[in-house]
């Protein structure tokens, strides 16, 4: 049995506005609408729009009155039409048949018909653990991103894009664009908060969320912002403005001027910062050499050679300046720190130039120390550190 959404200009006209904001038809081409009767999250006679761009993920409220559940997929195409249409004659109703195709039709007469897709649909945002919570104006958040983003731009090229926090401690939001890694300097932009609840910084790419609030849809409206474990989201509020009485009025689900009765939520993903922004092309570097390797921890990799079985070399992302991967070999561990293993360490050192050795809780261990920038070497020097240092285990071991 067909569905009928009678949905009205203002639904449709930020849906288009969201979904070209945070790039849907880049990667994507359907949005996704969902209900479901039984799930708490969702009020009675409400419905959700889920959309996924590139990086940024965003989900907003839809209002057409229906007493069933859903679950289908919509080309974003039909939506920027249903934008055009719904301009014109005040709204315009989707059409959800069984055919495999879905209609518009509108009070003026005007219709189009599309092919329903297929696959699967996007998520949206999600819950994720919150380690840290504040609402501020969205437009100083906009002001503060714009910043810290027109700042990342100005990092050389030939390497990752600079690194761009987003903050929270006690009253105050802070954007930060650190540049130090390229020879220059730091910058951190802070914003008042009306409400702030723990602390927390993480990297994360803000880019696309000034891209959907930097305009309409957050004019007049104040934001929550949500540090998660793995993500950044951002909830939406209009605030109208009483002239007779000069105070504001906090309306929950609503945003801005487009979206007046649409609260829209965006999520970006929490990002590597310092070293860690090479972690892709380290990852390429060692995919490309034939290596075994994995992951031992949240930036620690491990190399064991061509064959999978050689002596491992333990690769560490350092947040130093200039940023490094730190290489490193245990020749011989005995657990105890006696004073001929730093004796036998200090003779290691004085015979190489490149690979230094040191001593770690009754550890010998030998390094080297590759600058970011040099990750094509990656593999050539896990191997140079083991082909180095071959045999000095028991050279060591035979000293003490």
């Amino acid at each position: 049995m067909p569905v009928t959404l009678e949905i009205g200009c203002e639904e449709w006209t930020t849906l288009a506005t969201v979904a070209d904001a945070i790039g849907v038809g880049e990667t994507r081409s359907v949005v996704r609408l969902r209900r479901n009767l039984e799930d708490p999250d969702f009020q009675t006679g409400l419905s959700f729009w889920f959309l996924d761009g590139p990086v940024v993920s965003a989900s907003m409220l839809g209002w057409a009155d229906w007493n069933g559940d859903l679950d289908v997929g919509v080309p974003v195409h039909l939506v920027r039409h249903a934008a055009v249409l719904a301009a014109r004659a005040g709204s315009c109703s989707l059409v959800l048949a069984d055919d495999g195709y879905q209609y518009l039709e509108c009070p003026s007469g005007s219709s189009a018909v599309f092919d329903a897709p297929e696959g699967r649909l996007p998520a949206g945002t999600g819950n994720r653990s919150m380690k840290a919570s504040a609402t501020v104006q969205l437009d100083d958040l906009c002001a503060a991103i714009g910043s810290a983003m027109d700042m990342s731009r100005g990092g050389p090229g030939g390497q990752p894009p600079p690194s761009v926090s987003i903050g929270i401690e006690d009253g105050v939001v802070g954007v930060a664009c650190d540049l130090r890694p390229f020879g220059q300097g730091m910058a951190t932009f802070r914003i008042p908060a009306s409400y702030t609840s723990g602390k927390k910084v993480v990297a994360a790419s803000l880019d696309g969320v000034r891209g959907l609030f930097d305009g309409p849809l957050g004019y007049g409206a104040v934001v929550t912002i949500e540090i998660c474990t793995r993500a950044v989201s951002f909830n939406t509020v209009k605030v109208p403005f009483d002239v007779d009485t000069m105070t504001f009025e906090v309306v929950n689900w609503g945003t801005g001027v487009l979206g007046a009765n649409n609260r829209v939520m965006a999520q970006t993903p929490v990002m590597a910062a310092g070293a860690g922004r090479w972690t892709p092309q380290v990852i390429d570097a060692l995919e490309d050499s034939g290596h075994y390797w994995g992951w031992a921890g949240l930036g620690v990799a491990m190399d064991s050679g061509s064959t999978g079985e050689e002596p491992e070399v333990r690769i560490e992302f350092c947040d130093t300046l200039p940023e490094i991967l730190r290489l490193t070999r245990i020749l011989f561990d005995n657990g105890d720190s006696l004073p001929k293993l730093h004796e036998a360490a200090g003779r290691l050192n004085a015979a190489k130039t490149e690979i230094r050795f040191w001593i770690d809780q009754g550890a010998v261990v030998a390094s080297y120390d590759l600058p970011c920038a040099r990750y094509p070497e990656v593999a050539y020097w896990a191997d140079r550190l083991r082909e180095e240092t071959a045999g000095l285990g028991i050279l060591v071991e035979a000293s003490i």
